[in-house]
């Protein structure tokens, strides 16, 4: 395959999820807000100068495919898919897809649903039934996603749909809301003896720190870092601790990853002064993330380490050993049970448990390590470049093997609910386009090609060898047509194989 012809086929690929993220997308009036909350709006809208005059200012998604069949008396927001279905239409800039007016409109009602959605200490929670009329607490991944959104859109310094900059008096309300939520994930700190980090909620059992969770925390507070910056004196005229704060939290993370490297290489799903969980690949993954945006000294031998250990866990068939752990990140190990009572009847009961599915997060991971690689090459063995290569590879031809055809653009997963045996989850849908769109950035990453010095050698010995079988049975003549054919393959061969 040409890279021409990878760069199309995935930007077809990543074509069809935003086309499946618009039209699975359900609108919501403010009617039917205020039907299940009439004091709907916690944080003041018109302070951050959002405008909801339109008929249905608000959009919804549903986590699995299969819920816009189901429940239909019950209309759930949640956080997580509203988050990811509006991340997937801002990441389509990266994608070289122009937008429509229709998918602009939807990130601009994300926006307002995320505002209705976030919590008087400017935390997030998992969902909010409105049939059930109960909001979750506050959720440090919902939260770091949300506000990743409101990052990634530009809330913090312009109007959406205009591009129009912020007033200064809407843009210091709007670094309030900022600092309300970042001091949020600041109080929700995790202390295991001298290292912090974060739990999946705001409660952790046995002080446990998660490596998925410690992980987008710092992705959050790097990228709210650049802009507090940026904006230092407003910032520091409604906190001037805060910057103090998150640099000093960033530090915090970059240590616990550095200093809770498991002996293998690895990393754990998380950590307490009590369990002495296995290594996993998907959370060794989680780790890679940080390490290979932290400036720390030495960091060059963790990530050596940390891909000796995925190397020592690949298969001849997937690429990489994936085990429970790598396939669920729940807030509890053990099986939740979400149930809807009538009386003293269950009518609803019924297991959730989040995939991460593995593929997408390993080409995301992989491609970090090859940028890392690019300004430090003396990291990473050009044996070790080359298997990387070649899992993203095998990764991404299993993501394409995935994608269904009938259900335009969705992708299949094994079931792990008590009652489903295949899913289709939005997240994986986030997760792939961020694949399709590294992939595009670097198409080489993909074509796998032989190593050149061992073509040559292999070359030079073939033409020793034809050469002796043409003269001792044939003529000269035909040994030497024999010969020019074979140059000219091999000649073919090497120059494909760049």
């Amino acid at each position: 395959m040409k890279i021409e012809e990878l760069i199309d086929d995935n930007q077809n690929v990543s074509r069809r999820i935003i086309d499946t993220v618009t039209e699975s997308s359900e609108h919501l009036s403010r009617s039917i807000i205020s039907f299940f909350e009439p004091n709907n709006f916690i944080i003041d809208e018109t302070n951050l100068g959002l405008t909801s005059d339109i008929e249905d200012p608000f959009v919804i998604w549903k986590l699995f495919y299969d819920d816009c069949v189901r429940d239909r008396d019950n209309v759930i927001m949640n956080v997580c898919s509203i988050s990811l279905g509006a991340l997937v239409l801002i990441n389509s800039e990266d994608a070289d897809i122009k937008l429509t007016e229709k998918q602009q409109q939807l990130i601009n009602k994300s926006i307002n649903s995320l505002i209705l959605l976030v919590d008087e200490n400017g935390s997030w929670p998992s969902s909010w039934e409105m049939g059930r009329k109960t909001k979750n607490s506050g959720n440090i991944n919902q939260t770091t996603l949300s506000l990743s959104v409101l990052l990634r859109c530009g809330f913090f310094e312009y109007f959406y749909l205009s591009n129009k900059p912020l007033d200064s008096a809407t843009q210091k309300n709007r670094y309030s809301f900022l600092i309300r939520s970042l001091k949020w994930l600041l109080n929700n700190k995790v202390s295991v003896g001298e290292f912090t980090g974060w739990y999946y909620s705001r409660y952790s059992d046995d002080n446990k720190i998660a490596v998925m969770s410690t992980s987008y925390v710092f992705s959050t507070f790097n990228k709210v870092s650049d802009l507090l910056h940026l904006h230092e004196e407003t910032v520091n005229s409604i906190d001037n601790n805060i910057i103090e704060q998150i640099d000093k939290s960033i530090v915090e993370i970059e240590n616990f990853f550095a200093r809770k490297q498991n002996r293998d290489g690895g990393y754990s799903r998380s950590y307490s002064s009590s369990n002495k969980r296995e290594s996993t690949t998907i959370h060794t993954c989680f780790a890679l993330n940080v390490l290979c945006k932290s400036e720390l000294a030495d960091n060059a031998v963790r990530i050596r380490k940390a891909v000796k250990y995925l190397q020592s866990q690949k298969t001849l068939i997937s690429g990489l050993k994936i085990s429970v752990d790598d396939l669920f990140d729940v807030f509890n190990y053990n099986e939740t049970q979400y149930s809807i009572q009538s009386g003293n009847e269950i009518i609803v009961n019924r297991v959730e448990k989040h995939e991460n599915y593995p593929y997408s997060n390993f080409i995301i991971t992989f491609t970090d390590i090859l940028s890392y690689y690019n300004s430090h090459p003396s990291v990473l063995s050009k044996t070790e470049i080359h298997w990387i290569k070649h899992c993203i590879h095998n990764f991404w031809m299993q993501i394409k093997e995935n994608q269904i055809e009938d259900l335009n653009g969705y992708l299949v997963v094994k079931g792990f609910r008590i009652d489903q045996g295949t899913q289709f989850p939005i997240y994986i849908l986030y997760n792939v386009l961020l694949s399709s769109i590294s992939i595009c950035r670097n198409p080489k990453n993909v074509l796998i090609g032989y190593n050149k010095k061992h073509l040559r050698y292999a070359a030079l010995i073939s033409l020793a060898f034809l050469f002796a079988i043409g003269l001792f049975l044939f003529t000269k003549e035909l040994t030497y047509s024999l010969l020019m054919i074979a140059i000219t393959f091999l000649y073919q061969l090497l120059r494909t194989k760049k």
